[in-house]
């Protein structure tokens, strides 16, 4: 769907608003007056050197943005095992948003949980949390990786237990947590088939490499993907992230809050293709909107002041004779001249309301 625009207050100077053919072509008014007024010199101005500057303002159109991913959809050719490995270190018992990381993580993944096909196999690991994230317990909490919940046929009831059972306390050993999921997996014919799903807040902290662990998983005879959804990271640790997921042939997701870490879980697990080509459909209409957006104004813009520059040649030419015969005076002038600039308001309308819809079609792919 799509709407075309065009400013219908364009009409509201449709006489007052002018513009001069050519400077050298404003030589005198036709008109013949014993003495000008305000409004007589600004109506035969205009009606001798007016242009109507609706052309100024050019039609647009805002796209709207294409439909999202069913979010209750999990397709069974896309997946038909998974394992979720859930960060359990120090960082996710920050808080985000007047909650924990750790309860709003164990809350996304249980929701999912609800939408999840009865013979998908599904299994939980956590990591990091043992020992804990200072130095006395780094070497304790960098072994801590374990399959809480062995990947098998959808239990809800006993993987909601497992979840309950971790809680947030060491590092993070990403790089270790990447392989022990792969070994809760099986041998798969084609990439996948068989998904790791990683929800963490940052980076590795126990000297490890998950980029390489990414790669390896990827390129065994497991052949899982991996994805990776980043609750509340960095900038830095997003793009560290982001390499993770791109060498086990996955994708990154970025969720700063609980709600978008329940959507983004239940859309990633769920239909990862379409969300790739609906992310790709919106980057494009929304490049096509500010295009369109910038054209509009940008046009109108040099239209409008074009046409100001003319008519003030055009006028102070014509307005400093008729003052030097006697035939007006500069009060009259100046009614004229401010007459003349209200176009310029018009041009800030229609600036102000192609932002206007060009915020309201972010709003409307935003939702």
């Amino acid at each position: 769907m799509q709407h075309s625009i065009r400013l219908a207050a364009a009409s509201a100077l449709l006489v007052t608003a002018t513009v001069a053919h050519s400077p050298s072509s404003a030589q005198s008014l036709s008109t013949e007056r014993e003495f000008w007024n305000g409004e007589a010199l600004h109506e035969d101005y205009v009606a001798q050197f007016g242009r109507d500057t609706r052309e100024c303002y050019s039609d647009y159109v805002m796209r709207d943005g294409p439909e999202g991913p069913d979010q209750q959809e999990i397709p069974a050719e896309r997946w038909i095992r998974a394992v979720i490995a859930l960060d359990a270190s120090g960082s996710m018992a920050g808080r985000v948003g007047g909650g924990r990381k750790m309860d709003a993580a164990k809350n996304a993944v249980s929701r999912f949980l609800d939408g999840v096909p009865e013979d998908a196999e599904i299994g939980i690991l956590a990591f990091g949390h043992t020992g804990n994230n200072q130095n006395s317990g780094r070497q304790e909490s960098c072994r801590g990786v374990e399959m809480v919940h062995a990947t098998a046929t959808l239990d809800r009831k006993a993987l909601r237990s497992a979840l309950d059972a971790s809680d947030a306390t060491g590092r993070t050993p990403l790089a270790a947590a990447i392989p022990a999921a792969g070994e809760a997996l099986v041998p798969a014919a084609s990439e996948g088939e068989q998904v790791v799903f990683v929800v963490s807040d940052g980076l590795e902290t126990c000297g490890g490499d998950p980029v390489e662990a990414a790669r390896l998983l990827r390129e065994s005879d497991i052949n899982a993907v991996v994805n990776i959804i980043g609750f509340d990271v960095s900038e830095r640790d997003r793009r560290a992230l982001e390499d993770v997921a791109s060498a086990g042939g996955g994708m990154f997701a970025a969720a700063s809050n609980a709600a978008q870490l329940r959507e983004r879980l239940r859309i990633e697990l769920g239909n990862q293709l379409r969300q790739t080509q609906f992310e790709l459909g919106t980057m494009t209409v929304r490049n096509m909107n500010r295009i369109q957006s910038d054209t509009a104004k940008n046009q109108a813009s040099a239209c409008v002041r074009r046409a100001g520059n003319n008519e003030n040649i055009n006028f102070t030419t014509i307005s400093n004779s008729l003052v030097r015969r006697g035939l007006t005076d500069n009060e009259a002038v100046a009614f004229v001249r401010e007459r003349l600039v209200e176009r310029q308001t018009e041009l800030d309308a229609f600036i102000a309301t192609v932002d206007a819809d060009l915020e309201g079609a972010e709003d409307t792919m935003n939702d």
